[in-house]
């Protein structure tokens, strides 16, 4: 076992040229689509990407949050039915930092 694991490392160590400088990650976390893709492309495209290492790792710590935050913060009501004056949406004094 000693022996495969060595020249495992050693096969490794041959295949990457023996490299002095290390190559960093570049993970792209957006889609940027042609100019005249179809959507068909474009769903594809974004079909394909993948979470960064990063974010597999938080990804993979099972901790979620979600806050809704809209009309009926001010209104009081729990369900809103869509006839809500905008006005009401006024949030002069939300302090996002008093939520992390």
């Amino acid at each position: 076992m000693n022996k495969l694991l060595i020249s495992l490392f050693l096969s490794s160590v041959i295949a990457l040229g023996g490299q002095a400088q290390k190559k960093e990650n570049y993970y792209v976390k957006y889609v940027e689509f042609p100019q005249h893709a179809t959507l068909e492309q474009k769903i594809d495209l974004a079909a394909r990407l993948t979470p960064t290492p990063q974010q597999y790792a938080w990804q993979q710590m099972e901790l979620t949050a979600f806050l809704h935050f809209g009309i009926n913060t001010f209104t009081g009501r729990e369900w809103g039915d869509g006839k809500e004056n905008p006005k009401f949406f006024n949030p002069s004094q939300l302090d996002a930092g008093q939520c992390m």
